[in-house]
């Protein structure tokens, strides 16, 4: 058995070093619990401690018969365990002071007529505004949502469930984006579901042809043709010379001597170019330079002073001036009252000319929608018109000349109609593979040398064969 030290406990800090208070801590920790926990367990019941079960309680039969997850699903979230209040300690301050919302501050008589005021539909003012921001708010949010597809028969332009990685990117990509990635990003290119907004237009899809085409037309519809087609050509014509006529024949040729002449002329601007010239100027720079030096603004010396006198009549000169400009204002009001008439004049004059505008503008509009429209970058310049000439007219079927492809007139249509993109034919540069020459090693022939009294040997044996 330790023996206890005797120490001094003199002071407060030896004090707390040498005494041992865990079994003090330890009971008030106890009771602290007890506290926490509600009623200390020696002074409860024994009902409240203990049951008997004689039926499966409600929570094992849940137990048996649902899974970890759909019990995980129904508890509260781990996050807010620790606001949850697991003591049975009872709040010490009964009373304590609250602030109450502004619904709560008003009146009840108040409250009651500003809730049926609220339920007849009578709002005020600021509620009126916030309520209109917030429906003009949801009107563009709508807006912006993408419209919903519905399937008609075997479309093949629907989207379907194995949609590639494009139609996922629909709902947060604009339609020039998404064009932009199918021209240009080769990895969404496999995606062909994708077709642009499409064009409107007016444009019949069987268009009647013009009567002078027929194979024996009457007179008058022929001559309309030929001068249909000869307009056509002297506006090409026309395009063409005025190109010509910016681009060509703006520049003057000249020989090379005049070109060297006219750089050599301006190069050599406001060079001395002769020593008399020379001398001239250097004399002017002389006279200059002997005489005084005289400032743009001189400084004012205290003799050249304003007087009083002076500066009064300056600023009796200024308040005139601004008198004359009020009266001037004045008057011209005066006038402009006389004038009504006049301007109401030119008021109606403006409206009519504004309503001329917008009839003009709906005119357009309307003329736009019979024209062909644009979907891709080229524009649809017109296919050429099949014309014959009088030579070639025939009254029989058995002499026509075929003019014309039906195939080439669908596909025209096609493109006026804005279904297809008007494409320019591509002429694509077949690079011919260059042949290496070269020798085998085995079909290589060695020159052959030969002496001079060879050479006169064959020579003797050909004569003799002769």
């Amino acid at each position: 058995m330790k023996t206890k030290k005797k120490v001094s406990k003199k002071l407060k800090s030896s004090w707390r070093k040498h005494v041992d208070v865990s079994d003090v801590e330890a009971f008030l920790d106890d009771k602290r619990l007890e506290e926490r926990l509600g009623v200390p367990f020696a002074k409860r019941k024994d009902d409240d401690l203990f049951t008997i079960d004689t039926k499966p309680s409600t929570l094992i039969r849940e137990s048996l018969f649902t899974s970890k997850k759909e019990k995980a699903r129904n508890l509260p979230l781990k996050c807010f365990a620790a606001l949850e209040n697991t003591s049975a300690v009872p709040d010490p301050v009964i009373k304590r002071n609250t602030v109450r919302s502004k619904e709560e501050r008003q009146h009840p008589a108040l409250r009651k007529k500003n809730e049926t005021r609220r339920k007849a539909g009578i709002l005020k003012k600021k509620e009126f505004k916030e309520l209109n921001k917030y429906f003009q708010r949801r009107v563009s949010q709508l807006k912006q949502k993408p419209k919903r597809k519905v399937a008609v028969g075997n479309d093949p332009w629907v989207e379907t469930p194995d949609d590639s990685k494009l139609s996922k990117l629909k709902n947060w990509m604009n339609s020039n984006t998404l064009l932009h990635t199918v021209r240009n990003v080769s990895c969404f290119k496999e995606s062909s579901n994708y077709r642009p907004e499409k064009v409107v237009t007016e444009v019949s899809s069987f268009e009647v042809p013009h009567p002078g085409i027929s194979y024996n037309p009457t007179f008058q519809d022929h001559l309309t043709l030929v001068k249909e087609v000869a307009e056509k050509e002297i506006d090409l014509q026309k395009k063409e010379a005025h190109l010509d006529r910016v681009t060509q024949n703006l520049f003057k040729q000249i020989t090379a001597e005049q070109n060297e002449k006219n750089w050599l002329e301006e190069m050599s601007e406001g060079l001395p170019i002769s020593n008399s010239n020379a001398g001239k100027d250097t004399q002017d720079e002389s006279d200059v330079s002997d005489g005084e030096y005289k400032a743009i603004n001189p400084p004012v010396t205290r003799e050249k002073k304003k007087t009083i006198k002076q500066r009064k009549k300056l600023l009796k000169l200024k308040q005139e001036e601004l008198q004359r400009q009020e009266d001037k204002e004045q008057k011209k009001k005066v006038q402009d009252i006389s004038k009504i008439r006049t301007i109401m004049n030119e008021v109606l004059q403006n409206e009519k000319k504004q309503k001329r505008r917008e009839l003009k503008r709906i005119k357009k509009a309307a003329e736009k929608l019979e024209k062909p429209g644009r979907v891709g970058k080229n524009k649809f310049t017109g296919d050429e018109s099949n014309f014959t000439s009088v030579n070639e007219l025939t009254g029989s079927l058995r002499e026509i000349i075929p003019v014309g492809n039906i195939l080439k007139d669908r596909f025209h249509s096609l493109q006026k109609r804005s279904l297809i993109e008007v494409v320019k034919p591509q002429f694509k540069k077949k690079n011919k593979r260059k042949v290496k020459a070269y020798q085998l090693s085995s079909h290589r022939l060695e020159p052959i040398e030969f002496s001079a009294s060879d050479v006169m040997k064959n020579l003797k044996r050909k004569k003799k064969t002769k």
